[in-house]
This record gives C-alpha cells, sequence and structure tokens, in this order.
C-alpha cells in the first residue's frame, strides 16, 4: 500500500502501549477518524481537528517499512520503525507494568548506540511528524520528537511479543499481573555499579565490591553489605525500595558477567574476589555491562593504554647493501611492543615473552597481555628482502601471517621513506636541446629521484605528451650528471625504433645511439654513455645477449605489452639485469590492476609484494 507524498504521519500514544495508533492524515485521506494535531495556520500554529487514518502498530508496519517513496514525516518514521525492530532484534525487551497494573512490555535497555539514534531520529523529525498537542498547555505546545519515538518502541515492544497464550505479558487483552508489582516497576533512582580494587601483591585475587549508586547524589556509592545496615536518611537517597533495584540489576548483570552468579544465593552480598582470568573476562563485557545499566569502575593502573606490538626491521648481521640507497638486501623482522607511544625495553620485552598470565605489571601498571600477541612475540618470523621493508616503511603495514600489522620505519628506511616524500629538484641537464613543459620537469624530477637510489617507476603520461624526451633527458642526467650512469637500453615495438632514434638525435645529439636489431645486430664495445634500442620480438630470442651488459636504465615503452608475467616476453625481459628500470604506457591500466603490479613488479621486484597478497589487499 503506497500513499501521495501529501499524506503525513505522526504517532498517538496511549497508557497501553500497544494501544497507540500511527495516523496517517493529509491530501486523500478521509474516513470516520479525526484527531487533533498542531497545525500551521496564518504564520502560526493552531489546534485543529483532522481527518486520519488510524492504523494499530502491527498494521501500520507493512506501511512504515515499504520501500516507495513517502513524505518527509512518513520516511522519518519508517527509520523509526526501522531502528526500533533493530533493537528488539537484539533482545531489548523489559517487562513492566502500568500504574493499574496491567502487564506490559517496554524497550530497553538502551545501549549507548541506541541512544544515539534515538537522538539522531528526533532531531531529524519533521514538525508534521510530531504535531501531537500536548495536554492543557496553553499556548499550545507540541510533544517533544524524543518522548514519541520512544513510546512508539515501546508500542512495538508491546504488540509483537503477543499472541494467542495465556499470561500478562503474553495476552492480546489488556490482563493485569497478579501478585507484588515492584519489581516491574523502573528505578531510575539508583545503579548497580561494580568497583575493582586491585591486589597488593602481585597473584593475590582482585576484589570486585558489589555497590550502589544515587542517582539523586551521584558522588554517593554504598556497597551492598552495608545497605542493610546503612540509617534510612542515607538509603531513602537510593530510591525506595533499594535492595530490590540492586538484585535485580545483579540478576541482569550476572547474565553478562557469570561471575556474579555466585553471589545472588548469599544472605549478605559480600565482594567477590577474581583471578587475572576473572578480571580479564570482566574487562571484556565492561561495555556491554554498561549498556544493561551496569556501571564498572576500574582503577587507573588498568585504565592505560593498552600493549600494541609494531613490527620493525632491522640489517641482518652479513647482509650486502643493494641498489635502493644502501638499502640491504635482507632484514631481521622483530616485534617492537609499545604502552601508547612508549617503547618497551628489551628486558621489559623479555618479560612479557616470558609471561604466563593475561596481566602483567609494568611501569608501575597492570598491563593486559592477550595471548596471540604473545604467540607473536615467541615466534620467529624469515627475514624481509629490502623492497618488502620498503613497502612496509611507505604504507606503514606489513602482511605477517596474512595480517595487516603496524610497521615502524628506522635507521636506512626512515631514511629513504623521507627522500621519496620530499625528492630533490635535478638542473636540466646542458645537453639537452630542447625546452621542457613544466610538468616534464616534474617528470624528470621524478624519475631521476626513483633512480638516483635504485628504485624504478612507471611514467603513465598520455600518448603525445613527451614521454620519450623525458627519458633522453634521464639519460642525459645520469650520464653527464652522475659519472656512473651507465648505457641505456630501450625496449619498444618495431614501429617506434624510428622515432626514439630522430628524438635521441634530435635533442641530445652527442649520445651515441645504435639499433641491436637485424641481421647484423651485435653489442661489441657499448658505451658507457650510449642508448640501445632494441624491440621485444629480439628480448625474446636474444635475451642472455643483452643480460651480459650492464644495463645502468632499462626502459620498456609501450609497456603493456608485458602486462601478462607470465608470457614468454615478460620473463625474459626480467632476465635482463639493470641498475633502474622504467615502464612508460599511457594506459598502465585497462582491464585489471593485476596489469599494474606486473609493471610495477618488473620496474621494482617485491615492492608491491607477491601478486597473490596484491589481489588479496589491493585488487578488489
Amino acid at each position: 500500500m503506497s500513499f501521495s507524498f501529501s499524506v503525513s504521519a505522526v504517532f498517538l500514544p496511549q497508557l497501553l502501549p500497544r494501544a497507540g495508533r500511527i495516523a496517517l492524515w493529509g491530501e486523500g485521506i478521509t474516513g470516520p477518524d479525526g484527531v487533533e494535531l498542531v497545525v500551521s495556520a496564518g504564520g502560526g500554529v493552531r489546534r485543529r481537528v483532522v481527518k486520519a487514518k488510524l492504523l494499530a502498530v502491527d498494521e501500520a508496519l507493512p506501511i512504515l517499512l515499504d520501500t516507495s517513496v513517502k513524505s518527509p514525516s512518513l520516511a522519518a518514521w519508517s527509520a523509526v520503525a526501522l531502528g526500533g525492530l533493530g533493537i528488539l532484534a537484539r533482545g531489548r525487551l523489559l517487562p513492566a507494568a502500568t500504574e493499574d497494573g496491567y502487564g506490559i512490555w517496554r524497550i530497553g535497555p538502551l545501549e549507548p548506540a541506541d541512544a544515539q539514534l534515538l537522538h539522531d531520529l528526533a532531531a531529524a523529525m519533521p514538525p508534521e511528524g510530531h504535531a501531537v498537542p500536548v495536554v492543557g498547555s496553553r499556548p499550545v505546545r507540541v510533544s517533544q520528537p524524543t518522548e514519541l519515538i520512544r513510546d512508539f518502541w515501546d508500542a512495538l515492544a508491546d504488540t509483537l511479543p503477543r499472541g494467542g497464550a495465556k499470561g500478562a505479558f503474553a495476552r492480546r487483552s489488556p490482563t493485569k499481573v497478579r501478585g507484588p508489582l515492584d519489581w516491574l516497576q523502573p528505578d531510575d533512582t539508583s545503579k548497580l555499579v561494580l568497583r575493582v580494587t586491585l591486589p597488593e601483591i602481585a597473584g593475590e585475587p582482585y576484589r570486585v565490591a558489589i555497590c550502589l549508586r544515587s542517582a539523586v547524589d551521584p558522588s554517593l556509592l554504598i556497597e551492598a553489605g552495608e545497605l542493610w545496615t546503612a540509617p534510612q536518611a542515607v538509603t531513602a537517597r537510593f530510591g525506595a525500595n533499594p535492595e530490590t533495584a540492586l538484585l535485580t540489576g545483579l540478576r541482569r548483570a550476572a547474565r553478562t558477567w557469570s561471575a556474579l552468579g555466585s553471589v545472588l544465593g548469599q544472605a549478605i552480598l559480600r565482594p567477590i574476589e577474581v583471578d587475572d582470568h576473572g578480571i580479564v573476562e570482566l574487562l571484556d563485557v565492561a561495555e556491554k555491562l554498561a549498556s544493561a545499566g551496569t556501571e564498572v569502575l576500574l582503577p587507573t593502573e588498568l585504565l592505560g593504554e593498552p600493549l600494541r606490538l609494531k613490527a620493525v626491521a632491522t640489517p641482518t648481521p652479513g647482509s650486502v647493501a643493494g641498489p635502493a640507497f644502501g638499502l640491504p638486501q635482507l632484514l631481521d623482522f622483530t616485534w617492537q611492543p609499545t604502552l601508547g607511544s612508549e617503547r618497551l625495553t628489551a628486558d621489559e620485552f623479555a618479560q612479557l615473552a616470558e609471561a604466563k598470565r593475561p596481566l602483567v605489571q609494568l611501569r608501575g601498571r597492570w598491563v593486559r597481555v592477550d595471548p596471540a600477541l604473545l604467540r607473536k612475540l615467541r615466534r620467529k618470523h624469515k627475514p624481509l628482502t629490502g623492497l618488502t621493508a620498503l613497502a612496509a616503511a611507505l604504507t606503514d603495514s606489513l602482511e605477517v601471517d596474512g595480517e595487516q600489522v603496524e610497521f615502524e620505519a628506522t635507521g636506512v628506511l626512515l631514511a629513504l621513506k623521507h627522500r621519496l616524500a620530499e625528492l630533490p629538484e635535478v638542473p636540466i641537464p646542458a645537453t639537452l636541446e630542447a625546452t621542457l613543459r613544466p610538468y616534464q620537469r616534474r617528470g624528470l624530477n621524478w624519475l631521476a629521484g626513483m633512480t638516483d637510489i635504485g628504485l624504478g617507476g612507471c611514467l603513465a603520461d598520455d600518448m603525445g605528451l613527451g614521454k620519450t624526451i623525458q627519458v633522453i633527458a634521464l639519460h642525459l642526467h645520469r650520464n653527464r650528471e652522475t659519472s656512473d650512469g651507465g648505457p641505456t637500453l630501450v625496449v619498444c615495438p618495431t614501429s617506434l625504433l624510428g622515432n626514439w632514434e630522430r628524438e635521441i638525435t634530435r635533442f641530445a645529439p652527442g649520445v651515441p645511439v645504435r639499433r641491436y636489431h637485424g641481421g647484423g645486430r651485435h653489442l661489441d664495445e657499448v658505451a658507457a654513455d650510449e642508448i640501445v634500442l632494441v624491440t621485444y620480438g629480439i628480448v625474446r630470442n636474444d635475451s642472455a645477449e643483452l643480460a651480459g651488459v650492464n644495463w645502468g636504465l632499462v626502459v620498456a615503452d609501450e609497456a603493456q605489452y608485458v602486462k601478462n608475467p607470465l608470457s614468454r616476453t615478460a620473463r625474459q625481459l626480467r632476465t635482463v639485469p639493470a641498475a633502474a628500470r622504467l615502464a612508460l604506457s599511457g594506459t598502465p591500466v585497462e582491464n585489471r590492476l593485476s596489469e599494474l603490479w606486473a609493471l610495477l613488479d618488473w620496474t621494482t621486484p617485491g615492492l608491491l609484494g607477491p601478486l597473490s597478497a596484491f589481489q588479496r589487499n589491493v585488487a578488489v
């Protein structure tokens, strides 16, 4: 069933929650029912009886849950209904009684997230959605949306659990509750509190006192054992029935923290004693207890920041430095425990690793130690490759046993990370006979910065934006500005050989250039500053000859030719060593992100990790 956009909705509460009605009113609504609402009139508001369609809560739900376009107020009440059903689905249901003794259900207790939802729904409620006049108000006032939403949620709670069964809380018809009603009356004048005291000596039990806090005077806290002997002037501050409130709260809390079950049958409620595991269990359920109305008071020593592990990498003894800024080829992987921003010492580290208890005393406070964390500390890990460690340093994250953990860069890794973040500007080579555009100058700076420290990259400028001239400028920089640049090998399709040769001759006429192509091709006496041009087909056939030259730079133009890492061309190209590698492609990604992985894993092997990890973490 759908209604026009001009049909508004409002909830009319009743003393018996399930007797409340959703009223639909506005254009096209006719019928015998009339309700008094507050409507706008003459620049102000006034009471007015309007024609309305009244629906019981269960009758209104199909309309409220309909996904068709609705008026603002009808949409708002639809959101209220969805929110209430979600709370009820978690079992947030409390028995209660009306003032004249009829059994009803109310929604609750509300968790902090539910209270926030209530606040948000009330803030979003349009005026016509809560246009119910407050009885006897002069001048006329409308009901608060928060109250109407709570009333509607109570109506849901009081309607949905009922059926054909007998009993005050099962029948649809009004039924009185037999016996005392005190236990059903909401008592907001006191609150159950569990107060934890630390042991004076490590290994002794923790003390958990069962207390009651006065809502009238929140600073007033009394232990359960003192409640029966305290003066009446004191107990009066905890409501009319503090003993009932205490026992009701205990029964509710015991469903969340089972350790409380042992005290329910005691004549005098004394503090309970628990060991490390018991207090850890209490810490785990403290938030749930708070949601159910029980406050947990913890000593400050248990409120510190939790123990965390960071992954760190240090050079493996005897490891040879690689080309990337002196980065070692292998680095030892270790854990660095931290408390907040503070690092633990080696002795504290050892104390943690040997711990047999879930709580350890460190630096004057008790620290909770997760058993899974201890297992990590004790486990030996394989060394990291230099580029794997660099990738972790750049992302502040490392995958360990399928889990992403925080990584902290130190030493050479930290220095390299800072250098990559602020690459120095390089001068335009004096022998370059061309004027670079601003974006080409930025490209040269980036290419030079990456290759100077032994890393590669992918230049993905669109076709026609001058990738070739940037590579020529880079070759000149590496061979004119630095003494150990070495020859450059450019791999490209056959159709581009002539273009590369013309561009080099035009913009860098002093650079020797040769085509390694055709029947008489050879690599004899390759000059240190020479550029050699070769096709992908020749790479497939002559990879061994090409691998015999100490290339300073290998460039793959139209690099989409090697996007498939399993192709013969890609595999043979990987066998050609170089101090640095560059991929040129205007379309580095055409169909899937794994194509980008193939390019970057060739330019900087290992930086992105294995393909399986890349597909799992990135290429989703």
